[in-house]
């Protein structure tokens, strides 16, 4: 059995990254050959994409129907929640409004044709940016992502009947599918994780820094701009500060700081204060969700957190998950100020076991895929 995963309908490898580590390191665990390829090769029998068919979406329709009769078996694997409307991520009834008035199919129909297209392409997309601007407030790039992702929506819906299985590498994703999706043979895979990582965040240190990266809604910032920022040595949630302006050990009566940035920014902070100063920052890795009521974690943050050696913590009430014993919870900021040093050592203690138990259920399903899929 030879499996591979197609990335060529991806015109950029960002974003998607996690995904392709995530996917490659289960079937490497379970000695499965897994490539990622450009090209699919004739030997593949079980083919694997990552949603995603603006680019070209008839070119991707005529490949994978002339795939599925060749016998191959299709995987599509999900990296966004969807809802009962089959769109994705949804922050905002405002969202949902402009997203209802994109025509998509028409959109999708013009992208990247000939001149006379492109022109009818860019002044819909023109009319839009000026009607999201003033009716609705957003920003130009915002805008832009919301078209985007009103084509991307759209695509896979043409696209999703193809494929013969739906990959979920996270419960909640899993749970949210099963619910909205009217598509059968949805499975869930869940990351294997090592616990190397453990003895690198038993290192206390009186600097703490709780930081935050991702997309920055109005519900995230609002929620942000309520705390009180007397209780941080650093509080910067502009993401266009300088580094430069950061500094530790400038007021000692508070241990922890707060940023809102981009990852480049904290690892540079990290380093820079490692490798110069030799001080260790603690690091915790803080999740808000994106809009009220929303109520799925982020399992590709919570390993990512890991793996750079951060504590996860989920701030709010969200659905039940394997992935939420893997972090700290709690309700608000100051009951994480309050509370955070003994939740520390208990989630330490814990970890071992925690960690086995999750990697145990990581093997129970994949044994369950290989008997289902693979070996079918």
């Amino acid at each position: 059995m030879k499996c591979e995963l197609l990335i060529s309908n991806h015109s950029k490898l960002a974003g998607i990254e996690d995904y392709i580590k995530v996917i490659k390191k289960i079937f490497k665990k379970n000695n499965v050959l897994f490539d990622v390829v450009n090209t699919v090769s004739e030997e593949v029998d079980l083919l694997f994409l990552i949603e995603e068919f603006v680019t070209p979406p008839k070119k991707f329709s005529k490949s994978l129907n002339y795939y599925k009769k060749k016998g191959i078996k299709l995987c599509l694997i999900h990296t966004e929640f969807i809802d009962k409307n089959k769109f994705f991520n949804i922050f905002s009834s405002k969202d949902l409004f402009f997203r209802k008035i994109i025509f998509a199919d028409l959109l999708l129909f013009l992208y990247k044709k000939n001149f006379i297209y492109s022109i009818i392409f860019y002044f819909m997309t023109g009319c839009y940016l000026i009607y999201g601007k003033l009716f609705f407030n957003f920003n130009l790039i915002e805008i832009k992502k919301r078209i985007y992702f009103a084509m991307r929506d759209r695509a896979f819906s043409c696209f999703s009947h193809l494929f013969n299985y739906h990959i979920c590498l996270s419960d909640n994703l899993f749970n949210c599918l099963k619910n909205n999706f009217d598509q059968k043979n949805i499975v869930y895979l869940q990351h294997y994780i090592n616990s190397s990582f453990i003895n690198s965040i038993k290192k206390s240190s009186n600097q703490t820094l709780i930081y935050m990266s991702g997309y920055k809604t109005k519900y995230r910032h609002n929620k942000l701009k309520k705390i009180d920022k007397k209780k941080f040595h650093n509080f910067h949630i502009n993401r266009n500060f300088n580094i430069k302006d950061y500094q530790l050990y400038i007021n000692k009566k508070s241990r922890f700081n707060l940023i809102f940035s981009e990852e480049f920014k904290i690892r540079k902070i990290c380093k820079h204060y490692n490798e110069i100063f030799d001080i260790n920052i603690e690091k915790i890795e803080l999740y808000i969700s994106q809009r009220k009521d929303w109520p799925y974690l982020s399992s590709m943050r919570i390993i990512r957190s890991l793996e750079n050696s951060s504590i996860p913590v989920n701030l709010g009430k969200y659905s039940n998950s394997s992935y939420d014993k893997l972090c700290l919870n709690f309700n608000s900021m100051d009951e994480l100020i309050k509370n955070y040093e003994f939740q520390r050592e208990k989630y330490i203690e814990g970890l071992p076991e925690i960690l086995n138990e999750f990697n145990r259920m990581s093997d129970t399903l994949f044994k369950n895929f290989y008997k289902n899929v693979i070996d079918n």
